[in-house]
């Protein structure tokens, strides 16, 4: 008896599987395609953390050379930064609204591709053979970033600015043209940079694959209007913008980011000194005396709320054994910036938590959402987000 009762069990489960994975193919049939960790493969759970494969991608259903042209940053002409950078421009504002204005522009999007120690490349969608601004309906680009997992350190390209025109096509077009790009730019990578094989994505906008994120986390945004202006620091702590010419007293943090959480993907550095001279992000820190007990790194997210700009918090290190301490001077910061920024996200990873639970104890936000980065061609556990930082 019981012996049929655990045969029906395993069957009902194998069958249960079974069924959901017919679904997943059907209901995602681009990325149940992709080495990715799906989260109806259980024999991804059993399989040792590290690449699924080391082979490239071969041709198939989404790889397209007819209308997608994939380019080295480096070497690309001015013409086709410039139709990326327009496309760019255009898609925000066809996202915007009465309240919420994207604002990118071209300073915020090619430092990100800048100072790089390897490849950075550009995907366009071009219709049919055009090659003008206006005939482009799709982007995507990459850049390395470092990811360190448990002390393992791997070289991955993170996919960005991955955008499909909704103008004219119906929705099944629109992201038809998105996997198009994802499949033909990761093609066209690995075959002109030897070695890339894994890639960051950030889970928003990409269609919602079914996949295990490398981190799971929610954005909260909050009115800076009505946090008051008190002072939140005493005289003994100081507040010390870096730039050029004191980066040097970051590095150590930034190089040994492993020693403080489980997870963490950062940029080259000459990259973030890139992105600081073109005040894309910012960094911050709280020092007693000539010692760092604390710090913030803060990005431009080119956006407006109400005519006030978002200024977004990506990560935190908190080094100090007072919460109250680090909270004060990460408002500090922020009242620093009152006249260039009126509303701020925050992203829940990193040493956030402590700052966002904080704010909810008096603020609303006015929004909250959720989000994850996954990797693709790399299995690994969800690592939790308070054990995680991301700065790209």
């Amino acid at each position: 008896m019981w012996i049929y009762l655990v045969y029906s069990a395993v069957a009902l489960v194998v069958v249960s599987l079974l069924v959901f994975r017919a679904y997943v193919k059907t209901m995602h049939p681009f990325w149940s395609t992709m080495p990715i960790q799906h989260s109806y493969n259980v024999m991804h759970r059993f399989h040792a953390v590290g690449p699924i494969t080391t082979d490239n991608l071969e041709k198939g259903k989404w790889f397209n050379a007819n209308n997608i042209r994939t380019t080295n940053y480096r070497s690309s002409d001015k013409g086709f930064r410039s139709d990326f950078v327009k496309f760019l421009e255009n898609r925000c504002k066809a996202r915007s609204d009465d309240t919420t204005i994207y604002k990118l522009k071209e300073r915020n999007v090619l430092p990100y591709l800048n100072s790089h120690n390897a490849l950075c490349a550009i995907s366009l969608y071009y219709l049919a053979h055009a090659a003008s601004p206006q005939d482009v309906v799709g982007s995507i680009s990459s850049r390395p970033v470092y990811v360190a997992l448990n002390g393992k350190q791997i070289d991955a390209h993170y996919i960005d600015h991955l955008h499909a025109t909704s103008e004219g096509m119906s929705d099944t077009e629109s992201r038809n043209v998105m996997f198009e790009l994802i499949f033909t730019h990761i093609y066209n990578t690995q075959k002109t940079n030897n070695g890339a094989h894994v890639y960051l994505f950030r889970k928003r906008g990409c269609g919602t694959p079914p996949v295990h994120g490398i981190v799971e986390y929610r954005e909260y945004q909050f009115d800076m209007s009505k946090w008051g202006k008190e002072t939140y620091l005493s005289q003994q702590f100081q507040i010390v913008d870096i730039d050029s010419r004191n980066f040097f007293s970051v590095r150590p943090i930034l190089q040994g980011l492993s020693d403080q959480f489980s997870c963490t993907v950062i940029p080259s550095l000459s990259n973030i000194l890139e992105l600081l001279s073109t005040k894309n992000i910012a960094m911050s820190t709280l020092n007693h005396m000539d010692n760092i007990v604390a710090l913030y790194v803060f990005r431009d997210a080119a956006t407006t709320r109400g005519g006030r700009r978002i200024v977004e918090c990506i990560a935190t290190v908190n080094m100090c054994d007072d919460a109250q301490l680090f909270v004060a001077g990460f408002k500090s910061i922020l009242m620093k910036r009152d006249c260039a920024y009126g509303n701020v996200r925050i992203m829940d990873m990193s040493h956030n938590a402590t700052i966002i639970n904080n704010i909810l104890l008096k603020h609303k936000p006015l929004s909250v959402s959720d989000d994850a980065y996954f990797l693709c061609n790399f299995i690994q556990a969800t690592v939790e987000r308070h054990r995680t930082l991301i700065i790209h």
